[in-house]
């Protein structure tokens, strides 16, 4: 049975998965709108070969960036789904955010990402929701205690 914790953490990956995949579809076509709610990796990946590729006029690096992309958002598509009988994929999805999050905050540090105090403050909501529902303690079950009365003695006289 899920609990709220982890029905929230299941949603805002597969939010994550969603913008994550607009804002890859806005980058190809070159669009000057990006939700803020998006995964690094497959984002910068795309964004990356995408231009790499034209300069080279090699359609290969695209291609390349975008099974790279859908392997990432599969991965997490499927920790996603898997999480809903086992809990260790909250754990493996939250050390992949994690990931994500060091590639963002090293692309921020070299500058070559600028303006993103909410992106980092996405990933970490994102890492609070999975890591919360990973060490969740399972809801105690209550115990019924049945108590045998002994049978009242009767006095005969």
């Amino acid at each position: 049975m899920l609990t709220n914790n982890k029905k929230t953490a299941r949603y805002s990956l597969f939010l994550l998965v969603a913008l994550t995949v607009v804002n890859c579809a806005l980058a190809f076509t070159e669009s000057s709108v990006y939700f803020l709610f998006s995964a690094t990796i497959p984002y910068f990946t795309l964004l990356f070969c995408t231009v790499l590729g034209a300069f080279a006029e090699m359609p290969l690096f695209f291609i390349g960036g975008a099974i790279i992309a859908v392997a990432f958002l599969v991965g997490l598509v499927l920790l996603g789904v898997y999480a809903k009988k086992h809990k260790w994929c909250f754990l493996v999805a939250g050390i992949v955010m994690a990931v994500d999050t060091a590639v963002l905050i090293a692309l921020i540090l070299a500058e070559i990402v600028t303006d993103s105090l909410f992106d980092i403050l996405f990933h970490a909501w994102i890492l609070f929701d999975l890591f919360r529902a990973y060490f969740e303690k399972p809801p105690v079950e209550e115990a019924v205690v049945v108590v045998e009365e002994e049978p009242a003695k009767v006095d005969r006289e």
